[in-house]
């Protein structure tokens, strides 16, 4: 038996301002996705927080490659890139 493979191109429209923030983000979650406010996590890092876990990643014994790459995501997150 042969099967034929049929494709179709559909726009969608999707208003999110029918729902608010809270219904949302429990959708998403619902979906399996993270979702956190912007306001919190990074912000509430101080620079001395960011320095002490650049320090400890330095001095890990973790192969070169997964500090570096760690080492990064700090750096990227203390200065918002």
């Amino acid at each position: 038996m042969t099967y034929k493979t049929v494709e179709s191109y559909v726009e969608v429209e999707v208003d999110l301002d029918e729902w608010n923030d809270d219904e949302l983000a429990e959708e998403l979650r619902e979906r399996g996705w993270f979702v956190s406010k912007v306001d919190t996590g990074v912000e509430k890092f101080q620079r001395e927080d960011f320095d002490l876990l650049i320090g400890l990643v330095d001095t890990s014994n973790n192969p070169l490659y997964t500090k570096s790459t760690l080492r990064e995501k700090l750096l990227g997150a203390r200065y918002g890139n």
